[in-house]
């Protein structure tokens, strides 16, 4: 958890930097989260992911959740012009191996899916699928509130709790599609690698019923 802490303190110094204005024009070459290639090919490749899923999980889905991803091309979708209200600059893929700590430093890489968008969709990523479950329960809305705090202190304003655990919500569930069309690879994955995807997934799942995330959808 402190790890995770000094992630989100890190990430609200990007988001920070990114929403100065002196700073757009270092954006421009960023791609809006909200894409083509997230609508027309990221979403459409969840559902043969999300039923490998189902085959090799071991754990039970609520129906709700089960329910949402059959159709989540076609519901998913709606969050990404919510994920867009802000123009940040999001680390995008910010998982446990793209993250290398020397105590109280930590250093960043693979920016390869940096994109311009809402803050607290690094945030959701972060915590939602690179925590356990059982580290991160009950912690959402304290660390979302810690990065409004780290994002304050640096000068960035109007960003409140009520529109960025919207935000974070909806990416819970938007960047489930992340590890899960992984998934799609499966017979050509190590075994490492598959149990690696399906424990994301498994935290992703459990995190969105936990934090009720479905709910932003309605």
């Amino acid at each position: 958890m402190n790890r995770a802490r000094l992630c989100i303190a890190q990430l609200a110094g990007l988001h920070a930097w990114s929403s100065d204005l002196a700073n757009a024009p270092a954006l421009e070459s960023f791609p809006s989260i909200d894409t083509p290639i997230a609508r027309d090919l990221l979403l459409p490749a969840f559902a043969p992911g999300w039923q490998i899923y189902r085959d090799n999980c071991a754990v039970s889905v609520r129906s709700s959740v089960a329910h949402f991803a059959e159709s989540f091309a076609e519901r998913a979708v709606t969050a990404l012009p919510a994920l867009t209200e802000r123009d940040m600059l999001l680390h995008g893929d910010i998982r446990a191996d793209n993250l290398f700590f020397d105590g109280d430093r930590m250093k960043v890489v693979d920016f390869q899916f940096a994109a311009r968008g809402c803050g607290a969709a690094d945030i959701a990523y972060l915590v939602t699928q690179g925590l356990p479950s059982e580290a991160r329960e009950g912690h959402d809305d304290v660390l979302v509130r810690e990065y409004l705090d780290h994002l304050a202190a640096q000068g960035v304003t109007g960003y409140g709790f009520d529109d960025a655990w919207r935000h974070y919500r909806f990416a819970a569930v938007y960047l489930m599609v992340l590890p899960v069309i992984t998934l799609n690879g499966w017979d050509a994955l190590p075994e490492r690698s598959r149990q690696l995807r399906l424990t994301l997934t498994d935290r992703a799942v459990a995190a969105i019923d936990a934090i009720d995330a479905l709910e932003v959808f309605a």
